[in-house]
């Protein structure tokens, strides 16, 4: 249920009895999903996806609401929404931290949250295809990995054909499709966006179910962000960006020692990616052997590492 009050309804009702009944709406309705899990005995085979916030001004208030009604077992996440980042070669971590600093004050944790749509804000067609998109993306899926979310979705995918819409307009909708994905619509092209292959990267090294998530120092190198996953089979990745204008040394340091771990490197550069119509993987470049407390390299301008113990290409 969605509520949006408005001033001419004060002698009505208070925005917050609105707040209440929307809040209830939705708690019954979770209840209800809840319920009939559990006598089917699917229970625990499902996760429900509880409120969904886009701005934390009412967010807190409306999930008091919510959790009055709601059985304590009838919700296992809680969804937001937010985009950060509209210049293409600026630096957008601080817009990312201070999104997940927000709602971790609020709520005191971004554990049980699922971040299911972000992207870059306010940005039109020429930039949602535009290579330097790859950077704003990793920078955001950083964020959301230091910070404890639980999962994540980029909006969007690929782009959609609205039914019944033949629009064009501000919101990123050309000829009723909407154009904010990482690769056309299949009616357009089979040839993904530039920034696909950052994405591709991220997801395909760090993206395993279950991985245990290592938080990178973001205060360590002006410019350079870093975080670590291992999964169930101890294969180890880490995502690095770099948003500086020149060549950066950088220095990862490991709390405990790596054993002499190999790792590959793969760089998204956005001004040497080329789109083509398989859609592969980039292929690592370097091979850094022996890695024991330390990983050493030196970061090209404005690119997005993946550092693997996994071979991820074929």
């Amino acid at each position: 249920p969605y509520a949006q009050w408005s001033e001419h309804w004060a002698d009505r009702i208070t925005e917050d009895e609105l707040v209440d009944r929307a809040a209830k709406g939705m708690a019954e309705a979770h209840n209800a999903v809840s319920s009939h899990f559990k006598k089917v005995g699917l229970r625990n085979k499902v996760s429900i996806m509880g409120p969904n916030f886009a701005g934390v001004e009412k967010a807190v208030s409306y999930y008091n609401h919510f959790k009055k009604y709601a059985d304590p077992d009838a919700c296992d996440f809680i969804s937001l929404h937010k985009y950060n980042g509209s210049n293409l070669i600026a630096d957008s971590y601080d817009l990312w931290k201070e999104s997940a600093e927000i709602y971790k004050g609020e709520f005191g944790s971004l554990n049980n949250f699922i971040w299911d749509e972000y992207n870059m804000e306010n940005i039109g067609y020429s930039e949602i295809t535009n290579a330097y998109r790859g950077l704003h993306l990793a920078l955001g899926q950083i964020c959301m990995l230091n910070y404890g979310v639980k999962s994540s979705f980029v909006w969007t995918l690929q782009d959609q054909q609205w039914p019944n819409n033949s629009s064009t307009n501000l919101n990123g909708f050309v000829d009723g499709i909407q154009r904010h994905g990482l690769a056309p619509s299949l009616l357009s092209s089979s040839i993904v966006y530039a920034p696909y292959y950052s994405f591709s990267l991220a997801a395909n090294a760090l993206g395993d179910r279950g991985s245990k998530v290592y938080r990178g120092d973001d205060d360590t190198y002006e410019g350079v962000y870093a975080a670590m996953t291992e999964n169930k089979d101890g294969e180890l990745s880490i995502l690095v960006v770099s948003t500086n204008i020149e060549d950066t040394a950088m220095e990862l340091k490991f709390e405990k020692s790596l054993k002499g771990r190999t790792f590959y490197r793969h760089v998204y550069n956005p001004g040497t990616i080329v789109c083509t119509a398989d859609a592969e993987l980039i292929a690592p470049d370097l091979k850094i052997t022996n890695t024991k407390n330390v990983l050493k390299d030196v970061l090209t301008p404005y690119t997005v590492v993946v550092y693997t113990t996994k071979k991820i290409c074929k």
